[in-house]
């Protein structure tokens, strides 16, 4: 068995760089959360994180999304069970590991958006092209 005393002081300074780290993260969450309202898309897109299987056949998933909430345009996760959404939260109050995931889902959230973006001067063209 370890020296009690000096497991809790590893444990302290490891307490420090993951308090430090997660500063950091939360960090990069702010900026690109600012930087996508600074676009005013106005377009919502979600890309999944995780995708369980229980033994008795649920299904839940978790996603990262950029959409609007009733706190206004931001980056999002939520769960689904069944095909039912959850409770969306706040990124940058989600559970560490989600907000890691979710960093690194950013590429694939930029890609959905740009695609939604896409798909939508199409379609705007489309109905207004008679009427210009």
């Amino acid at each position: 068995m370890g020296d009690v005393p000096q497991l809790l002081a590893n444990l302290a300074k490891l307490s420090e760089k993951l308090a430090r780290e997660s500063a950091a993260l939360n960090d990069v969450i702010a900026n690109q959360e600012a930087t996508l309202a600074g676009l005013k898309l106005g377009l919502a897109a979600d890309v999944r994180l995780h995708l369980w299987h229980s033994e008795d056949g649920e299904e839940s998933a978790t996603y990262l999304s950029y959409r609007k909430d009733l706190q206004g345009w931001g980056l999002y996760v939520y769960e689904e069970l069944n095909g039912e959404a959850q409770r969306a939260t706040r990124l940058r109050d989600a559970a560490r590991d989600d907000r890691v995931d979710a960093v690194r889902a950013f590429p694939k959230l930029l890609e959905a958006l740009e695609k939604v973006a896409d798909q939508t001067v199409t379609d705007i063209r489309e109905v207004t092209k008679d009427m210009r």
